[in-house]
């Protein structure tokens, strides 16, 4: 579409606006120096809200990864329809199939209350991904923002920023190693000394008890004096020097034999073989097959 003027552009696309439901703002313009003076050779013209954050949807950013994925599924989103099956106060479901293709059909669980939301084909709950079959009935419910219970903290930019809390519910750090001591020893404070003097008797308590007097002066004989001194309350000593010695040779199976000649296999062999009743000689016939029997 041309106009023989910026002017009448501008005029055509605030009047397309106020039909379509949105104003107009000028984005950028842009100019062509010629012999000093400027000639303006390009204008965009904008919707009043492009580039703004919406401050009633408070959606974090996802990564560039995940936005790729997430902008592949509102690419899809465009090739199916919805169609209304049940409704029931503000709960409703509908069948989402793709355009001309009747034999895979999903069922949207809707609720408009508080935008709980669930697919039959259940890739949120894989992939934590909305899928196209939810961005449809989203949209044909003139929502223009993705709910928040549809975005997953560890898929946006600020995952990392914020705190993060082991199974305990002690916050968990990893940036140095003085803040890893610190979150095993709350840890192990949290999950001990609770789990063990949970319903505890009376006896159990008092060496508990005891056993904490003997860590607080552990810990100042530590900070007074090392942990050399540590070492030593441990009851334990480090040796000065390690002697390593070669392991003892062990004896395989067929270790320590040789190979036989051919005389030395003869020999062996005519001593284990009997002597014929017959003709008197170590061969390797018996009193039955003797050849002697022939000749009588």
């Amino acid at each position: 579409m041309s106009f023989n003027s910026i002017e009448d552009a501008e005029k055509f696309y605030i009047s397309y606006g106020k039909i379509a439901g949105f104003s107009v703002r000028k984005s950028s313009t842009k100019y062509h120096n010629i012999d000093g003076s400027k000639e303006l050779y390009m204008r965009d013209f904008v919707c009043s809200k492009e580039g703004f954050k919406n401050p009633s949807t408070s959606n974090p950013k996802y990564t560039h990864k995940l936005f790729q994925m997430f902008q592949k599924e509102v690419v899809s989103s465009m090739q199916y329809g919805s169609m209304l099956k049940h409704s029931e106060g503000q709960e409703q479901i509908y069948i989402v199939k793709r355009a001309g293709d009747s034999t895979k059909v999903r069922e949207i669980f809707y609720n408009s209350s508080n935008h709980e939301i669930a697919c039959s084909c259940c890739k949120f709950e894989n992939e934590g991904i909305p899928c196209s079959h939810i961005l449809v009935v989203l949209r044909n419910n003139f929502i223009d923002y993705l709910p928040e219970n549809l975005i997953l903290e560890r898929w946006t930019t600020t995952a990392k920023a914020k705190t993060v809390y082991d199974d305990d519910g002690v916050e968990f750090q990893v940036h140095t190693a003085s803040s890893k001591w610190k979150g095993k020893k709350n840890r192990l404070i949290a999950r001990g000394f609770t789990e063990c003097l949970h319903d505890a008797p009376e006896e159990v308590c008092n060496v508990a008890e005891e056993m904490l007097d003997d860590l607080q002066k552990m810990k100042a004989s530590y900070s007074a004096s090392g942990s050399n001194t540590l070492l030593q309350s441990r009851s334990t000593s480090v040796p000065s020097s390690i002697n390593v010695y070669p392991p003892n040779v062990s004896k395989t199976k067929g270790s320590g034999k040789r190979l036989k000649g051919g005389k030395e296999i003869a020999m062996e062999d005519m001593g284990k073989r009997r002597t014929c009743s017959v003709c008197g000689k170590k061969e390797k016939h018996n009193a039955r097959t003797c050849p002697k029997l022939k000749e009588m």
